[in-house]
């Protein structure tokens, strides 16, 4: 059930029209499942730290991205930060998803990945960002997402999931800047 609910977020989503490029790669994962890694990159107009800082606060997530209701932070200790996220699901009920988040100040990038160890909604997801400064007041951000699609899952949508999946993800970032 919690990837019926997973692919009909993603199915869901808005156009986004700002990445430059996108990439979309299919493996095979468990139980016949595809995996799906997406990678878009996104010119922002302002300075890396800031876009940075915004990225990793994870606590104010909600004043950003329109699905998520509440994102707390549950454990931290030094660059691992893991966080409860609570999304909105059709605006009628929430799904609970906890998300392992590390973090590379000092190269301006961070990971995350499902946290296995808590119960959650969705199947497991990872991704991370990679943030390279252009000028004093451009970013290139590079995301990258891969999905667990499960195998009931027509191939044929594939692509269709994985582009949309990634434009909800990176649309609140460009959004703000």
């Amino acid at each position: 059930m919690k990837y019926k609910y997973t692919i009909l977020i993603i199915l869901l989503t808005s156009f986004l029209q700002s990445y430059e490029t996108m990439q979309i790669i299919t493996k095979k994962g468990k139980d016949n499942s595809n995996l799906l890694t997406t990678t878009a990159t996104v010119y922002l107009e302002q300075n890396i730290d800031d876009v940075f800082n915004t990225l990793t606060d994870f606590a104010s997530l909600p004043k950003y991205i329109d699905y998520i209701n509440k994102s707390e932070i549950y454990y931290k200790d030094g660059n691992l930060i893991k966080i409860k996220v609570t999304n909105k699901f059709l605006y009628i009920f929430n799904t609970v998803n906890h998300i392992s988040n590390t973090l590379n100040r000092a190269t301006y990038s961070f990971t995350w990945e499902t946290d296995e160890e808590k119960n959650n909604d969705i199947g497991h997801i990872s991704g991370g960002w990679e943030l390279k400064r252009i000028s004093e007041d451009r970013t290139k951000a590079i995301y990258t997402n891969t999905i667990e699609v499960p195998s009931y899952v027509p191939s044929i949508f594939n692509n269709y999931i994985a582009k949309k999946s990634m434009e909800k993800a990176i649309s609140w970032l460009v959004d703000i800047y």
